[in-house]
C-alpha cells in the first residue's frame, strides 16, 4: 500500500504531466484531463462533493 505523502506527490506528478501537456497543445480533451487531474489532486486534502449529473444530459435548474 502507498503511504499518503507519497501517494500526494503521484497525484502532484500526474497533474503536472497533464498540465504541461495542456499548455503545450492547447486541446480541450487535454485541458479537461489537466482539471481532473488537479481535482485528484485536491480530493487528497478537501472532501469535494462529486457533481450532480442528470443522466439525461440536461443543464441543472436555476434557482
Amino acid at each position: 500500500m502507498m503511504a499518503e505523502t507519497e501517494k500526494q506527490i503521484a497525484a502532484w506528478n500526474n497533474f503536472v504531466q497533464a498540465k504541461t501537456k495542456a499548455e503545450s497543445s492547447l486541446d480541450f480533451a487535454d485541458g479537461k484531463a489537466a482539471a481532473l487531474a488537479w481535482r485528484e489532486f485536491c480530493r487528497l486534502f478537501v472532501d469535494l462533493p462529486l457533481p450532480v449529473v442528470d443522466p439525461k444530459g440536461a443543464a441543472p435548474a436555476s434557482d
